[in-house]
């Protein structure tokens, strides 16, 4: 039975033994029986364990065997909605009550692996935005995953390619980022929100307004992603070029390809943009020119219904680099929900049938409800790579395309401690750690 705990603090070091840990490089250690991982849970970070060891002042007192299970980074969600029946979109005008479930989700979803996400508001008017987003300041607190910061995704999109979004509030920006600013708010509470804060704006680039505002938005430390959008492919690499860095859930609410005008898919196979983004060279996001130059990165839903998986498998195969896993998951997002009719907003309701959700009485699908984690088992199955490889789509590339990568993502010395341990077999979730403490383990 799946439980909550949070390891006890205690002085000194801990070492992960006979694991299955992803490195850096995306690679497994030669032989799992002699590597080991060290981590402070005082500091919440990883540390260099021959460094560790000559340092008097350091000591071991817990070693940790795996068993042989996977060791990888905890995964990073950037695009989620919600789950465990809170809504991030919700919002009654009680801010205590917004923060009370946001940390409710934070502790629930620590199930799935998931260390760190970016709460999604999805296609709202003006007034919601600028109460909701100076809630969702970067949070952290003992015992849960840390809430990064916001991702819009709306209103400004096309109303052609919509999906679930309300059309009479979608809009176009004919002021540019003034308009954004009416919409999100400016300031520290807005657009303006300091680092390390994470804003993600997904926006159709083809919208008035939106192409000439994201080289400011980019100046500004937002990370702007292509979607919901009907842009052919010139209008999408003028996008890219400007300094949108991502595509929201690839595939979905966008352009089908097409060999003469591939659309916004036709980005993974640019070959004037194969060069590989660079490391970031600080902890705060990196949104320079140097930093934009490459392939876009790509937000895949990998349920089996979002995108078939022999889409899943091309889109991979095209540019592997660039995969970065996402749940799109709703309130309903809970193993212990059962199927059924549920009520959504604006009169509309959804109908839940395992993993998939679509609005009533329509096979428009409205959200998911499929965990990170089973992402990352289905796409080391439709794509025909190793777990380990896929896990790092959920970690390492979601963290570089935030500009995060000195933090987050990858097992290193001076990164966050967050891990996770997989079972080796069949790639079920078995602990979950955040900043160098055990939060979760499956009993």
């Amino acid at each position: 039975m799946p439980t909550s705990t949070t390891s006890s603090a205690s002085e000194g070091l801990l070492r992960f033994t006979n694991c299955l840990a992803l490195r850096p490089d995306g690679s497994l250690p030669s032989d799992p029986t002699t590597y080991s991982l060290h981590v402070d849970p005082a500091a919440g970070k990883i540390v260099d364990g021959q460094s560790a060891f000559f340092s008097s002042s350091l000591a071991f007192t817990s070693t940790i065997d795996l068993g042989g299970d996977y060791l990888v980074p905890g995964f990073i969600d950037v695009q989620i909605n919600g789950g465990y029946g809170v809504d991030f979109s919700e919002y009654d005008g009680d801010a205590k009550t917004y923060l009370d479930a946001l940390d409710l989700f934070a502790q629930r979803i620590l199930e799935t692996g998931v260390t760190s996400f970016v709460p999604t508001i999805i296609t709202q008017n003006a007034e919601r935005y600028r109460e909701i987003l100076p809630l969702l300041a970067p949070r952290s607190r003992a015992g849960q995953a840390s809430s990064l910061g916001w991702h819009c995704e709306g209103p400004f999109l096309s109303p052609h390619k919509k999906g679930a979004h309300c059309s009479s509030l979608i809009r176009d920006a004919p002021e540019g980022v003034r308009t954004l600013e009416e919409v999100y708010g400016a300031g520290v509470d807005g657009l303006d929100m300091p680092n390390p804060a994470v804003k993600l704006l997904t926006l159709a680039p083809e919208v008035e307004g939106i192409l000439p505002a994201i080289p400011e938005l980019v100046k500004r430390g937002v990370t702007v992603s292509i979607g919901h959008t009907a842009s052919g492919i010139d209008t999408a690499q003028a996008a890219n070029q400007a300094g949108a860095r991502f595509i929201t859930h690839l595939f979905n609410a966008m352009g089908s390809f097409n060999h003469r005008d591939p659309g916004v898919i036709g980005l993974l196979g640019d070959s004037d943009l194969d060069q590989p983004l660079p490391v970031a060279k600080s902890t705060a996001p990196t949104h320079t020119d140097e930093s934009r130059k490459g392939r876009p990165y790509y937000g895949l839903i990998a349920d089996g219904f979002h995108s078939h998986p022999c889409s899943v498998r091309m889109a991979y195969s095209a540019h592997p680099n660039g995969c970065v896993l996402v749940s799109d998951a709703m309130p309903w997002m809970d193993p212990t929900k059962p199927d059924g009719v549920y009520p959504w907003r604006e009169g509309q309701n959804v109908t839940k049938l395992g993993n998939k959700v679509t609005l009533e009485g329509t096979d428009t699908l409205a959200g998911s409800v499929v965990p990170i984690s089973d992402c990352v088992t289905n796409l080391a199955r439709y794509a025909s790579v190793p777990l380990h490889t896929a896990a790092l789509c959920a970690s390492g590339n979601a963290a570089k395309m935030l500009g995060l990568e000195r933090t987050k993502g990858f097992l290193r010395a001076g990164g966050d401690a967050d891990l996770v341990v997989l079972d080796r077999v069949t790639g079920e979730v078995k602990q979950t750690w955040v900043a160098g403490r055990k939060v979760w383990e499956r009993k």
